[in-house]
């Protein structure tokens, strides 16, 4: 596993690579089966009462570029919100070294129990696991180097950034808009916070609180995700998911087309579909009056398709905009986090989120 993550460049550090082949991942998943532990995909290890996963051991890559993001060094003091099954916290422990501390924070008391015995098994002696809303940081006066979040988050917490060390780094599955989740490293310079680095991920979100706006509804067979997913549009997006959509092939669509239509219009909608031959994404636009659906589908079919579903407007304005926009790749963009309350300049920005906390200026570089 840990070669075929050198190979592919997820690992690209000798520290890193010699942290994932001293912490070995059966210790951390003891009930699964080898042939699933040791490839590179998330393993779900626990569900909420309605089915839904809350709880996983994050695909292997993805972990290892979140590291190399976070670049630890020996000696720092790591905060990780989302302790999970304990295995990414003892390969921070081991990049830390003996001189650092790494303190992992889990909401849930079964999950940070069964973590806690993981990482005796793997003797991570300089990793403390503490139950709590990992959202309010830890209690006392602790200033971190580092700060990890693997649970995606819709806004930054104050505390965090208080927590950490002027110059320090959080790295944080951000949520940005409907199918737009990027691990983004953010250097804390002068109270605020400006990407170092974005990558590509998905992640469950994080609960309590601090959870922020719904992110996916399960709909006729569909995972799906929209920004301010009113009722009224709701009960629109299950009207037309329930009718026979109309196909045509789509244009060819090069990498990171959805990018800018996600972050500038309101409507954008993403949907995903796990199926026997593999998934299914549909990406495009809901419009509530006339009701429309344009989406393009890729997936299991080697050939992307338009599917339309009610009103040709949709479709029509979502060909405009592939048209007319420049793709961005999600690594391309820069984001500065902002107090809300601050000033922040957006002159030449592809557009603002503004969160409770905090408001992110968004650019492409």
């Amino acid at each position: 596993m840990v070669a075929e993550l050198v190979r592919n460049g997820a690992i690209a550090d000798a520290r890193i690579e010699h942290a994932f082949r001293r912490v070995l991942r059966h210790w951390f998943l003891p009930d699964d089966d080898w042939d699933d532990v040791y490839r590179d995909v998330a393993v779900v290890t626990h569900r909420g009462p309605d089915g839904v996963p809350v709880s996983s051991s994050s695909q292997p890559s993805i972990m290892a570029r979140m590291l190399r993001q976070l670049d630890v060094r020996p000696g720092h003091r790591v905060l990780e919100i989302g302790t999970g099954t304990g295995y990414n916290a003892a390969l921070l422990a081991q990049l830390v070294g003996a001189d650092g501390q790494v303190t992992t924070v889990e909401v849930d008391p079964e999950i940070c129990a069964a973590a806690e015995g993981h990482l005796a098994h793997a003797r991570a002696r300089n990793v403390s696991v503490l139950v709590g809303d990992g959202w309010a940081g830890t209690s006392g006066a602790a200033v971190f180097d580092r700060i990890e979040a693997t649970v995606g988050v819709w806004d930054l917490p104050t505390a965090w950034v208080a927590q950490l060390e002027a110059g320090g780094i959080i790295v944080a599955p951000l949520w940005l808009r409907a199918g737009l989740q990027a691990s983004v490293a953010l250097k804390k310079l002068d109270g605020r916070l400006q990407t170092v680095s974005i990558e590509p991920c998905g992640f469950m979100r994080l609960r309590g609180p601090g959870a922020g706006q719904p992110a996916y509804q399960q709909m006729s067979g569909w995972t799906v995700s929209f920004d301010e997913a009113s009722p009224a549009r709701t009960a629109v997006l299950q009207r037309l998911l329930e009718t026979q959509p109309h196909t045509e092939h789509a244009p060819a669509l090069p990498p990171g087309w959805f990018t800018p239509i996600a972050l500038r219009q309101p409507d954008a909608i993403h949907m995903f579909s796990l199926r026997p031959e593999g998934p299914v994404v549909r990406c495009g636009l809901l419009d509530v009056s006339p009701p429309g659906l344009a989406v393009v589908e890729s997936g299991a079919e080697a050939i992307d398709t338009i599917e339309t579903s009610g009103d040709e407007k949709a479709r029509d304005r979502l060909l405009q905009l592939i048209d007319a926009t420049t793709p961005i790749e999600l690594s391309r963009l820069s984001i500065t986090a902002v107090p809300r309350g601050d000033r922040s300049d957006d002159s030449g920005a592809l557009t603002t989120l503004d969160r409770p906390n905090f408001s992110f200026v968004i650019g492409s570089s």
